[in-house]
C-alpha cells in the first residue's frame, strides 16, 4: 500500500463509505484487502445507516452515514421544526428608511406602492412553495425601488429649481 491509497482509504472510510465502496475505488483492491488496510491503519470501527434520499429530478439515493452525523442532523432538523424563524417582509426596514429621507407626498405616491407591490408578489410566490422566484422577487423590488428613487429625485429637483427661477 502506498502513500496515495492510505490516504484514500483513510478519506473514504472516514466519509463513511464500505470496505466495498472504497475497494471498487481503488483498483485491484479487494473487500479483504481494504478491511485489512483499515486494520492496520488503526481506523476504528463504526455503526453506519443508509439514508434514502430523493433529488430534485426524482431519482432515490441511498447514502451511508455515520451513526451520530445521522443523529446529529435528525436533531437540528427537529430543532428547526420546532423553531421557525420568523422573519420580516422584504422591503421591511427600507421602507423605514425611506420614509424618513424623503418627503411624505413622494413616499407615499411612489415608493411606498413599489415596496407594497414587491412584497404581495415575494408573499404569493412563497405561498406556492417558489422559494427562487420569491428570491428574484425580492432583488427585482430592490431594483424597482432604487429605479423609482433615481427618477424621482431629477423629477423633484427639475421642480425646485424651476420653482426657483420662476420667484426670480
Amino acid at each position: 500500500m502506498n502513500k496515495r491509497e492510505e490516504i484514500k482509504i483513510r478519506d473514504l472510510w472516514a466519509h463513511g463509505f464500505s470496505a466495498a465502496d472504497i475497494a471498487t475505488q481503488l483498483d485491484g483492491w479487494s473487500r479483504n484487502q481494504v478491511i485489512a488496510a483499515v486494520h492496520r491503519l488503526g481506523l476504528s470501527g463504526r455503526v453506519t445507516k443508509s439514508v434514502r434520499i430523493t433529488s430534485g429530478s426524482g431519482k432515490v439515493m441511498y447514502v451511508r452515514m455515520l451513526a451520530n452525523q445521522l443523529e446529529a442532523e435528525e436533531i437540528r432538523s427537529r430543532k428547526r421544526a420546532q423553531n421557525p424563524k420568523i422573519i420580516s417582509p422584504p422591503g421591511y426596514r427600507l421602507a423605514k428608511l425611506l420614509k424618513v429621507l424623503f418627503p411624505k407626498r413622494f413616499f407615499q405616491s411612489v415608493l411606498e406602492q413599489t415596496i407594497q407591490d414587491m412584497q404581495e408578489e415575494y408573499n404569493e410566490a412563497l405561498a406556492e412553495g417558489n422559494l427562487k422566484s420569491a428570491q428574484w422577487i425580492r432583488v427585482r423590488g430592490y431594483v424597482s425601488v432604487c429605479s423609482a428613487i433615481f427618477t424621482g429625485i431629477p423629477a423633484r429637483l427639475f421642480r425646485t429649481i424651476s420653482a426657483f427661477s420662476k420667484s426670480d
